[in-house]
């Protein structure tokens, strides 16, 4: 189908675009998981601070049970990139 240059521009559209979109929609994909977790190391550290700053037991102990949530999630997201 490919000339011996390899030439891509001889690719009927739909093949072009379905090897486009494979090929970015794999890079979007880890993008995406890549943000997610920094977004759940960015909350569990905060809510980590939070603990610190918190005045009642009851505050403090919901506060830890949302940065381990947040841990495990990004921890779960970082087995998922390797």
């Amino acid at each position: 189908m490919l000339s011996k240059g390899n030439d891509v521009s001889q690719l009927p559209n739909t093949i072009l675009l379905r090897f486009m979109w494979l090929k970015g929609g794999v890079f979007v994909l880890n993008l995406l998981v890549k943000m997610k977790c920094k977004f759940h190391l960015f909350l569990q550290r905060h809510n980590e601070a939070l603990v610190q700053d918190a005045l009642s037991d009851d505050l403090k102990s919901r506060l830890k049970a949302k940065a381990s949530y947040h841990g495990q999630i990004a921890t779960l997201l970082t087995s998922k990139l390797n």
